[in-house]
């Protein structure tokens, strides 16, 4: 009875020990595969990245676009651009004339108007 005891016992640490052993290499072959797979996967990676940071900057350049560009419907923008201009025209006009105006009592004659003008 007695060697039957050391007999299991003796087979129960073997088979224990063939276990950790088994475990053992089971975790060293699953680390050596993360490896294999990272680096099979680091170029792709870093593929991925340089085209997020690409897009990032396209994104940024394309907010700051949209920035400046102008709010509303393009003809309204056009007839705006058209009143300013004829109200510049206009104020330049009368600049002209209060200038000659302002000039003529002096009886310069058509000096008056190159004069009006040149202000």
């Amino acid at each position: 009875m007695n060697t039957e005891m050391n007999v299991e016992n003796l087979a129960s640490s073997l088979g224990e020990e063939a276990a950790r052993q088994a475990t053992l290499k089971a975790e060293q072959i699953c680390g050596w595969e993360k490896q294999r797979i990272a680096k099979a996967n680091a170029s792709a990676a870093t593929g991925l990245k340089a085209w997020l940071s690409f897009l990032m900057e396209r994104r940024s350049a394309l907010q700051k676009f949209l920035e400046h560009a102008p709010l509303g419907d393009p003809a309204a923008l056009r007839r705006r651009r058209c009143a300013y201009w004829a109200i510049a025209t206009m104020l330049c006009a009368a600049s002209v004339f209060f200038a000659h105006l302002a000039l003529a009592p002096f009886g310069l004659g058509w000096e008056t108007w190159v004069m009006s003008v040149a202000t």
